[in-house]
């Protein structure tokens, strides 16, 4: 295999857990997924990593650096802790910006390809605090301040959750809507046809959007239709609606030969969705786990109150996105249902008329699963191809 094309997703450092250091040394968390070219995870592999930090720049001098072999999870996943070879003391992280390289060598061994260069952001100065011997008193309302109880402080560079005045709630969506994903989960990133990038998460052994598609064309370049009637809308017609609803799309172009969904992702069907909603414990209580939390009332969240039994733990992250729906007795259609109702289309249809979805609801912590006509236009998460 060629190493340049594994691709490494899900970077991340874990405020929660970098406060529980790992001493000694003090260690930060790292969790990634191995991804082959055509977006095959590599699984159950011993994978060389080595990491570098760079300071200034993403091409500045490295000013520390480890090798590891870990061995990657059924589900190619990748958990691992910087330091546990050389530790981060040496490391000034109040003075300029830092940088994590990531290389990796499929054999297990050290002929590495390299990965990419990301900035660090706020986690490693909680390690500058601890080494200090400084707990943190406080945290600044505004702008990105740590105050240490010897007086002194820290400025962190970024937009810091902390400043929130609800911290749990806040991860933003890819399109920069507050209070939807949640921040002790990892999230992965997927790209659709048009350039749109969205968050995607790991639920069990499948793999799913955390955010409603918007894409406006195939995956042949076609152009959806978006006629008054059919067949894919912003709610109420309006774009601004997109952030962070998506779109609406009625069956047939979901099930359209032309390809909604990204190369490497489709439409669930039924079947998929029963997968999920058993692995988060049955559909009476499945859709809490699959809902962002917060509410209209106090300006936290997108669902009306009380969004029944909403933790989001799955990190599905669902939306009350409403509907665009045929009614099938008159044979209009009408937009309904926004910051009360999240409906999602399976593939699977049920007879020449009707096609399975599946509905969360606002004063509701369950899943439903309903059929209806074709020719309503839901929402849509992608699963990724297994």
């Amino acid at each position: 295999m060629i190493l340049k094309n594994f691709i490494l997703t899900f970077i991340t450092f874990l405020i929660s857990q970098v406060i529980a250091y790992c001493q000694p040394p003090q260690c930060i968390p790292y969790q990634a997924i191995a991804r082959d070219a055509s977006g095959n995870t590599v699984v159950n592999q011993n994978i060389g990593l080595r990491f570098s930090i760079h300071n200034l720049s993403n091409t500045g001098p490295i000013i520390w650096q480890e090798e590891q072999s870990v061995l990657s999870s059924a589900l190619g996943v990748i958990i691992t802790k910087l330091g546990l070879t050389n530790d981060l003391d040496s490391i000034d992280w109040v003075h300029d910006d830092k940088y994590l390289q990531v290389e990796m060598d499929i054999s297990g061994g050290t002929n590495y390809s390299d990965m990419g260069t990301e900035q660090m952001e706020s986690v490693p100065y909680a390690l500058m605090a601890g080494k200090a011997g400084n707990g943190i008193s406080y945290v600044s309302l505004t702008g990105d301040t740590l105050y240490l109880e010897n007086g002194s402080f820290i400025i962190i560079p970024g937009i810091s959750s902390a400043n929130h005045p609800n911290p749990e709630i806040v991860s933003n969506h890819s399109c920069g809507a507050e209070n939807i994903h949640n921040l002790n989960l990892t999230y992965g990133t997927m790209t659709d046809q048009e350039g749109n990038e969205y968050k995607t998460i790991v639920i069990g052994t499948q793999e799913w959007m955390a955010e409603n598609l918007k894409t406006r064309f195939y995956g042949n370049g076609d152009g959806i239709p978006n006629a008054s009637n059919c067949c894919s809308h912003y709610y109420d017609f309006d774009e601004s609606y997109s952030c962070p609803h998506g779109m609406t799309y009625n069956w047939y172009v979901c099930t359209d030969s032309r390809q909604l969904c990204p190369v490497g992702w489709h439409v669930p069907s039924d079947a998929e969705w029963t997968v999920l909603s058993d692995f988060l414990g049955g559909n009476e209580i499945a859709g809490g786990k699959m809902k962002t939390i917060g509410n209209l009332t106090d300006s936290s969240g997108f669902w009306l109150s009380p969004n029944e039994g909403a933790s989001n733990i799955s990190g599905f992250s669902a939306l009350p996105s409403g509907a665009f729906s045929h009614n099938m007795n008159g044979g209009f259609m009408e937009f309904l249902s926004i910051n009360n109702f999240g409906y999602y289309w399976s593939s699977t249809s049920i007879n020449a008329e009707s096609s399975y979805y599946r509905v969360l609801t606002y004063n509701s912590e369950s899943i439903i699963r309903n059929y209806y006509s074709k020719l309503s236009e839901y929402s849509v998460r992608c699963v990724r191809n297994q």
